[in-house]
């Protein structure tokens, strides 16, 4: 009897031992799902030729030219630049196209501002999702700035809902208009 109560122990002992390490593996993973789920993935560009230029331009652009504005924009948008999730480099593609604004916009420039806006998707945080769309519309206003357009000419306007529209490959986007 005394051999059987400790044979019956060994393997209760087995089977709670057990019990706890797959209640411990169910909940790891479902805090692991969890995580990662919600998490931003943050992707970094390689460097590019406009990347450097845009350094470059990053160090002159005056202080005031770095400021949000309150300036509502109006009309259209001119140009608008779209972004991979997590992503805030500009493409050859995306630069090209500021360019081309820019030289179309040259003749407008004398009384009109470029306005840059940038805007997230819905994925991720808030804060992280805002500070994305802050950096994006920083390289925007870089890149317009190595294309030529002068610093007081171009103002980064904060719109009142950073969320942006559409699909969230549209929403991931930094508009360009002049104002």
């Amino acid at each position: 009897m005394q051999d059987e109560d400790d044979d019956l122990r060994v393997v209760l002992g087995v089977l709670f031992g057990l019990l706890a390490l797959v209640i411990g593996l169910v909940i790891g993973m479902g805090v692991y799902s969890l995580n990662r789920a919600t998490a931003v993935p943050v992707v970094e560009a390689a460097p590019t030729p406009i990347a450097e230029v845009m350094r470059a331009a990053a160090d002159s652009v005056p202080t005031e030219a770095m400021a949000f504005t309150d300036v509502a924009p109006q009309g259209d948008a001119q140009v608008k630049v779209y972004f991979a999730v997590g992503e805030t480099g500009l493409s050859d593609v995306a630069a090209a196209d500021l360019a081309s604004f820019t030289q179309m916009a040259a003749d407008k420039l004398g009384t009109m501002v470029v306005l840059v806006s940038g805007f997230h998707d819905a994925s991720g945080s808030a804060e992280v999702n805002a500070e994305i769309a802050k950096t994006r519309a920083m390289n925007v206003l870089n890149a317009l700035l190595a294309a030529g357009v002068p610093a007081d000419k171009v103002l980064l306007s904060k719109p009142a809902e950073t969320l942006g529209d559409g699909n969230a490959a549209e929403a991931r986007r930094v508009e360009v208009r002049l104002q």
